[in-house]
């Protein structure tokens, strides 16, 4: 946020995961925020060993998702413990113990719940 000029008031973070850049450890980081004519989409990625910038790019999006603007989530509807309930009803015999990885993204323009249940 710092390096986008950004204070975490300003934007809702959409995707924060772990991976290996050409067997380096960094951190793949996706925000956005809400202007008055759509959103400004900021991903970086971060040296998981120093904590330096290794690459960013920022973006207009044209997606509006639906209600209030600025608010974090906008335009979510199902709370997190209903959205695993409902996937925990999909699998026969699984319980909240079986859940991995449950998260709420905002993807092409919607959000959405995603997760693992093993």
């Amino acid at each position: 946020m710092k390096h986008a000029g950004k204070t975490a008031a300003q934007v809702t973070f959409v995707k924060g995961t772990f991976d290996y850049e050409h067997g380096r450890p960094v951190y793949e980081v996706e925000f956005i925020e809400a202007n008055g004519t759509g959103y400004m989409e900021y991903d970086y990625e971060i040296d998981a060993s120093t904590g330096a910038v290794r690459s960013y790019d920022f973006d207009a999006e044209n997606y509006r998702p639906a209600g209030n603007q600025g608010s974090a989530s906008v335009g979510v509807t199902v709370s997190e413990a209903r959205a695993k309930e409902l996937a925990l009803a999909k699998v026969p015999g699984a319980s909240s113990a079986n859940i991995y990885k449950f998260k709420l993204d905002f993807d092409d323009g919607r959000w959405v719940y995603e997760g693992d249940i093993y």
